[in-house]
């Protein structure tokens, strides 16, 4: 999936959601695509094991509001400075920038994140460390059950 054999990455992909989001499959397909894309692309050629794994549970905020599904998206890639984190998801905006020359983008995959996550009723964070990886978590609502049931119907 995505270049991860040809690159030498291990990608664990945990099977399903545990629950339904109502959105734009298509959108929300992109939307991960352009993470898991990102953590392959970034993956630190100079380790020896390389991976990404990508999992997923339903939770309740801490304040009780409505349920959530957060995915995440981790990875033990190059991390990302903590100077460069507060433009991650600005549209052009290249990280890691010694090493361009070496690694195609245009810059727009992670604002196409943040922008489906948002249009979806959610949000996107991101953790990081130079030399130790990123975790990047997307929280969206999750269906209510009598709109999974008529998902479900509508397969």
């Amino acid at each position: 999936m995505l270049g991860a054999a040809s690159k030498g990455v291990e990608l664990t992909l945990h099977d399903g959601l545990p629950g339904h989001i109502r959105g734009d499959g298509g959108r929300l397909a992109q939307m991960m695509d352009n993470l898991i894309a990102n953590a392959i692309k970034y993956s630190d050629s100079a380790k020896d094991k390389r991976w990404v794994a990508v999992s997923a549970r339903a939770t309740l905020p801490d304040d009780g509001g409505e349920p959530q599904m957060i995915v995440e998206v981790r990875d033990n890639g190059l991390g990302i400075p903590e100077a460069q984190r507060s433009r991650l998801f600005e549209r052009f905006f290249r990280a890691h920038e010694e090493t361009l020359a070496e690694i195609e983008g245009t810059g727009l995959g992670l604002s196409i994140v943040k922008h489906v996550a948002q249009n979806h009723g959610g949000d996107v964070r991101v953790w990081s460390q130079p030399g130790k990886g990123s975790t990047f978590t997307i929280r969206l609502p999750e269906a209510s059950p009598a709109t999974a049931a008529s998902l479900g119907a509508a397969q």
